[in-house]
């Protein structure tokens, strides 16, 4: 019996898909290892006692859990696991975005903002995984474009809708109504009742 070491290793941007950490169960025979990675340990390395009737074969099942508090991200679960994994590698690589993806909305105001302070794009997102989703980006004459991204289950479908609210320099508010956003992509004009 002689030692052996696997390695895992993250292979995803942890800041670019908003992951917070992804913790590694592995099982060796009856041995046991974890990991956690993070932007801080993308990579770590974990020894078991090597078995000649078992050969280098490892079981391995991972969870990303996501981050929360960002003003452009959310998702529909706080974590998604991916199911359990057998390999002969030494090196294990753990891409969880096979169990999720996500979904952009952007808006663009092309409104005057010599009448407007501010447009408000209210997005409500619904997978079926959970509660709502909800983003309000706030469009102004500095940055009249905003994005916001959302993280479903990769079989799951998004329901996305979007409200709009012109906000005057009088200090008026015209709302208008929760319409489906279809591809995405809102372009926010002049408001259909005239209220300035």
């Amino acid at each position: 019996m002689s030692d052996f070491v696997v390695e895992v290793v993250a292979g995803v941007n942890f800041e670019t898909e908003f992951i917070r950490m992804i913790e590694v169960s592995l099982t060796y025979g009856d041995q046991h290892g974890a990991a956690v990675l993070d932007r801080d340990a993308r990579a770590i390395k974990i020894g078991f006692t090597f078995d000649e009737k078992l050969g280098r074969t490892v079981q391995y099942t991972a969870t990303a859990y996501m981050e929360s508090k960002d003003a452009y991200f959310q998702s529909s679960q706080p974590s998604f696991q991916m199911p359990s994994k057998t390999t002969p590698s030494s090196v294990i690589v753990i891409d969880p975005r096979s169990e999720y993806r996500t979904i952009q909305a952007m808006a663009a105001a092309v409104v005057s903002f010599e009448k407007y302070s501010f447009v408000f794009v209210d997005l409500k997102a619904d997978s079926g995984e959970g509660p709502s989703m909800t983003r309000t980006l706030e469009l102004t004459g500095e940055r009249a474009e905003r994005m916001a991204l959302f993280a479903i289950g990769r079989a799951a479908k998004l329901d996305l809708q979007h409200r709009v609210r012109h906000v005057a320099r009088t200090g008026t508010v015209i709302e208008g109504p929760w319409e489906p956003t279809g591809d995405g992509i809102i372009v926010v004009g002049e408001p259909a009742v005239a209220g300035v």
